[in-house]
């Protein structure tokens, strides 16, 4: 039986458990590089501050943060399986174009971006249905697990999400 166990563990693991489905990860073309070198090379005449790093050009963040607008005012990130692969999908940029975007214009990883989304969501909640519970906020907001809520809560407010309504509450 332990034998059986190991060898399961170790075939998932071999499988590729940390791997991304290739349908996700969008494809890199050269046509779509030639375009995105052209449109850099462009804006990098016209735009005086920006890097030779900047893979993304000023009508591009615009876009982009517009579209992340759009994705957020529909709720999507209520959706707890979402990863930057999936957004970028679903946006049409390239994972790297978000990668670039979040690290240049929210100087901050997907990953933060995206729990700042739900905590402020969460927060919204809390203050507006003060009759539901942490757990039910917290599947409403696109947190994986009850832990990931209390786990952001300590780490903005310093104080789990119960804690945080009680205050909220005597204020």
């Amino acid at each position: 039986m332990l034998l059986s166990i190991i060898f399961f563990v170790h075939t998932f693991i071999a499988m590729g458990y940390y791997i991304t489905p290739k349908e996700v990860i969008p494809e890199d073309n050269d046509a779509e590089a030639t375009d995105t070198e052209a449109e850099y090379t462009e804006d990098t005449k016209d735009d005086k501050n920006t890097l030779d790093t900047n893979i993304l050009t000023a009508n591009r963040k615009t876009e982009i943060e517009l579209a992340l607008k759009k994705w957020c005012e529909e709720g999507l990130y209520k959706d707890y399986e979402v990863n930057i692969y999936s957004l970028a999908t679903k946006l049409g940029y390239k994972k790297n174009e978000l990668t670039e975007y979040f690290n240049q214009s929210e100087y901050t990883n997907f990953r933060t971006w995206l729990s700042d989304i739900r905590f402020n969501e969460a927060v919204r909640m809390m203050k507006a249905y003060p009759e539901y519970s942490i757990d039910a906020i917290s599947t409403e907001c696109g947190f994986s697990s009850h832990t990931w809520i209390y786990r952001i809560f300590k780490q903005k407010t310093g104080m789990s999400p119960s804690q945080w309504r009680k205050q909220f509450a005597s204020a």
